[in-house]
């Protein structure tokens, strides 16, 4: 009766909770692909920084209250002593992993953030036009017909040598076969995430909308010979569920990744993205040309 009616140590709760919200932060960290691929990449990187902030303070709290709670509980006989034993030996765990922990750190905060010029093609996505400095003369790139899209060699190549009937990892390796003589001349992307999935429709010359869907989507960005900027998008579609229907649309660059993953291709081979979506039955693949 005498045990029940102890008080428990306010200080070893605290520094335990707090010791604890250190190891989420770590988790958080570790399994950044992950948390990228439910949070989207926006929200990801501004908890990334408030955590990255707050960890090292948060963790040193933690382990001077555990300690505190640990010596007041002994001396006054109060309850608590195994939350003050466990916050002390989790923060040494910790330690032991901070240098990795810290890279990963770094890794997120700074290297992913880093988009540089030599692995980005001339013109992304979200650009609208650019400006030639280098000639005095303006030209406009004539509208290309829908079978200079849809004769393209590598689009013939990839819709002769890909169907729903693969394994994803089948239809990635293919890509990657097909890209080999060209890759040091182009870029790539990795979109994943649920969204209106829109295709390019040539003979419109405008993205149609084909309904919501889970993408899983690599795309080639290169110059043509004659000149011209353009995408070719190898779409693996998967139907909306309740697991996939919140995930958020996230493109990832080779420059976010290069610093783990110099050959981007192994880095979709490794990707949460991959790992979720190898699991689920394809319904459609769609694979088009477009101009950037």
């Amino acid at each position: 009766m005498a045990e029940q009616g102890k008080e428990r140590s306010k200080y070893s709760v605290i520094g335990f909770s707090l010791i604890m919200a250190s190891v989420f932060m770590l988790l958080f960290f570790a399994l950044n692909d992950l948390m990228i691929h439910l949070l989207g990449r926006e929200l990801f990187d501004i908890t990334a920084t408030v955590f990255g902030i707050s960890i090292l303070p948060v963790s040193i709290a933690g382990l001077v209250l555990s300690i505190k709670g640990l010596v007041t509980a002994s001396r006054k006989k109060q309850k608590g002593k195994a939350f003050s034993i466990v916050g002390i030996v989790l923060f040494i765990a910790g330690a032991v992993l901070a240098l990795p922990a810290l890279y990963i750190l770094l890794l997120v905060m700074f290297g992913s953030m880093r988009r540089p010029a030599e692995t980005l093609p001339t013109t992304m996505p979200y650009t609208e036009e650019t400006t030639e400095l280098t000639t005095t003369e303006t030209t406009e790139t004539e509208p290309k017909s829908p079978e200079f899209y849809e004769n393209n060699d590598m689009v013939v190549f990839m819709k002769n040598n890909i169907n729903e009937n693969m394994s994803l990892l089948e239809i990635i390796n293919a890509v990657d076969e097909a890209c080999k003589e060209t890759r040091d001349n182009d870029s790539y992307t990795l979109e994943f995430g649920t969204k209106d999935y829109k295709t390019y429709d040539p003979s419109a010359g405008k993205y149609v909308s084909q309904g919501q869907y889970y993408c899983f989507c690599i795309e080639r960005w290169f110059t043509a010979e004659e000149g011209g900027s353009y995408k070719i998008c190898i779409s693996v579609l998967y139907e909306v569920n309740d697991t996939n229907k919140d995930f958020q649309n996230v493109r990832m660059y080779e420059g976010d990744v290069e610093k783990d993953f110099p050959d981007f291709f192994d880095y979709i081979r490794k990707s949460y993205a991959y790992n979720y979506a190898k699991t689920e039955k394809i319904a459609k693949i769609d694979i088009y040309m477009a101009p950037d």
